[in-house]
C-alpha cells in the first residue's frame, strides 16, 4: 500500500492527544520535526517568520479538511491577544497509519510550547543550513529576540537532543 503524505499528516494529528493538535504552527513545527527524526514524508519547507513553514502542509490541511476528515476551529485563549486553530480528527472511520516509531517523539512535542518547537525547528533548519552549533544557536538569537529568554532556547536545545537530532 502506498502512503502519502497527507496519511502522514492525518496521522500525526490523531496520534496527539485527543487527536487534535492546537495551532497550525504548532503542526508545522511538528511535521518539520518528524521528518529530521525519519518520518518519511517530504514536505518541502522553507524558512518563514516563525521558522520553517511549508504551503504544502497548509494545502494538505485544507483537502483534509475539505474531506471531514479533521476540523480546523479558530479559538483564543482567554485574557491572551490572538488567535490560533484547533486541528481536530472528526472522521470516526479514520485509520491512523502506524506511527510507532514516531510515537515518543510526537507525545513530547505535543506536550512542548509552540514557542519551543519554534526555535527548535529554526536552529534545526540553521543548522542543516551549514551553519555549525554556535553559529545556529546565535542566528536563532538574532531571529527570534526576546522568545529565546526566560529559558526557552535552553529548552529547545534539550528537546534537539532528547529527539536525537543533535548531530
Amino acid at each position: 500500500m502506498h502512503i502519502r503524505q497527507i496519511d502522514y499528516l492525518a496521522s500525526v494529528i490523531a496520534n496527539c492527544h485527543d487527536q487534535q493538535v492546537i495551532g497550525r504552527t504548532k503542526l508545522q513545527k511538528i511535521i518539520y520535526l518528524l521528518q529530521e527524526c525519519g518520518l518519511p514524508s517530504n514536505y518541502s519547507y522553507s524558512m518563514y517568520f516563525y521558522g520553517p513553514y511549508s504551503e504544502d502542509v497548509k494545502a494538505d490541511l485544507a483537502v483534509l479538511k475539505y474531506s471531514h476528515i479533521i476540523d480546523e476551529t479558530l479559538a483564543s485563549k482567554k485574557g491572551e491577544e490572538g488567535e490560533y486553530y484547533v486541528l481536530k480528527v472528526i472522521d470516526k472511520e479514520f485509520e491512523p497509519i502506524d506511527l510507532s516509531n514516531w510515537r515518543d517523539a510526537i507525545e513530547e512535542m505535543d506536550n512542548t510550547d509552540s514557542v519551543i518547537l519554534e526555535l527548535a525547528a529554526t536552529y534545526v533548519e540553521f543548522r542543516d543550513s551549514g551553519y555549525d552549533e554556535k553559529e545556529a544557536e546565535e542566528r536563532v538569537r538574532r531571529m527570534k529576540g526576546l522568545k529565546c529568554g526566560h529559558g526557552n532556547l535552553k529548552a529547545a536545545l534539550d528537546l534537539i537532543q532528547n529527539l536525537g537530532l543533535n548531530r
